[in-house]
C-alpha cells in the first residue's frame, strides 16, 4: 500500500518552467529549421543583389571613363588656344595664344556662340604648325595668314572658303597636300608662291580668278586638274594691248604646263 502511494506521488509531481533571463534568451535563439533556411537564402540573395549592383555601377563607371577618354582624345590638341576678334557678330581668328605650339590646328566653327568666318592677316605666319583644318564656316583666308609656315604639310579648307588671299601660303616649303574648298572663287596673287613640295592640286569649278604668281616657284607641281577647265583668259597685254585665251583641257600635265608657263599673269574665267 505504501509503495503504491509512493509511485502515485512521484508521477503527479509538477514540473516547473525555468523562467530565468538566460533560459528565455536561449528559447528565442532556438528557431525552427525552416526559418533558419529562409534567413540563409534571403541573406545570400541580398549579398548577390548588392554584388550585382556594385558590378553594375562599376561597369557604368568604367564605360563612362572610356567614353570620356574617347571624347577628350578626339578633341583638337590646342582647342581654346586661339586669339580672335569679333566683327559684326562674327569671329576672325588672329593667332595662337602659344606661338611656340608645334602640331596640327583645328579652327573652331564657333567661339562664344558666334561663327568663325575668317582667318586674319598674319594670323599664323612663321609659326611651327604642321597641319591646318578649316571648318565650313570660314569663308575668307586673309593675306599672309600662313606665310612661311615652314613645317606646314597639309591644309584642309572645308567647303566654305571663297577667297585665298595674297601670299596666304607663300613660303610654306613643306606643303604637300591642299584640299581646296568647293566654294572657292578666287586664288589671289602669290597665294602658293614657293611651295616647293606641292606636287598636285585640284582647282574647283567655281574658281574664276587666279592672281599673278599664284603658283610661281612651285617647282614640283606637275599635276593640276581644273574641274572647269575652259574659257580662261590670261592678261598678257602689258605694253602690247592684247590678251591670250587658254584652253587648259582636262589633262593634269597640260594644265600644270599652263600654270608654270603663264604664272606671271593673272588668270580670269569668262563667265557668261
Amino acid at each position: 500500500m505504501s509503495e503504491n502511494i509512493s509511485k502515485q506521488a512521484s508521477i503527479s509531481t509538477p514540473k516547473f518552467e525555468d523562467t530565468t533571463p538566460d533560459a528565455q534568451r536561449k528559447r528565442r535563439r532556438h528557431l525552427p529549421h525552416g526559418a533558419k533556411v529562409a534567413i540563409v537564402i534571403v541573406s545570400i540573395v541580398l549579398v548577390i543583389a548588392m554584388l550585382s549592383l556594385a558590378c553594375y555601377l562599376a561597369g557604368l563607371t568604367f564605360f563612362g571613363v572610356v567614353i570620356a577618354l574617347i571624347i577628350v582624345s578626339s578633341m583638337p590638341e590646342n582647342d581654346g588656344t586661339f586669339e580672335y576678334r569679333i566683327y559684326d557678330d562674327t569671329v576672325e581668328i588672329v593667332g595662337l595664344v602659344d606661338e611656340s605650339y608645334s602640331g596640327p590646328i583645328y579652327i573652331p566653327e564657333y567661339i562664344d556662340g558666334l561663327a568663325v568666318t575668317s582667318i586674319g592677316s598674319y594670323a599664323f605666319d612663321e609659326t611651327n604648325i604642321m597641319e591646318v583644318y578649316i571648318p565650313d564656316t570660314v569663308t575668307y583666308i586673309s593675306s599672309y595668314a600662313f606665310y612661311e609656315c615652314k613645317n606646314l604639310t597639309k591644309v584642309d579648307m572645308g567647303d566654305g572658303v571663297e577667297v585665298i588671299g595674297t601670299n596666304a601660303f607663300a613660303g610654306c616649303y613643306k606643303l604637300e597636300a591642299v584640299a581646296m574648298s568647293e566654294s572657292l572663287t578666287s586664288i589671289q596673287s602669290y597665294a602658293f608662291y614657293n611651295c616647293y613640295s606641292l606636287k598636285s592640286i585640284i582647282i574647283p569649278g567655281g574658281v574664276c580668278w587666279i592672281g599673278s604668281y599664284a603658283f610661281d616657284g612651285c617647282e614640283n607641281l606637275y599635276e593640276v586638274f581644273f574641274e572647269n577647265p575652259y574659257n580662261w583668259t590670261v592678261d598678257t597685254s602689258n605694253d602690247y594691248g592684247y590678251t591670250t585665251e587658254l584652253e587648259t583641257g582636262d589633262l593634269m600635265w597640260e594644265a600644270a604646263f599652263y600654270i608654270h608657263e603663264y604664272s606671271e599673269y593673272a588668270w580670269e574665267k569668262n563667265v557668261e
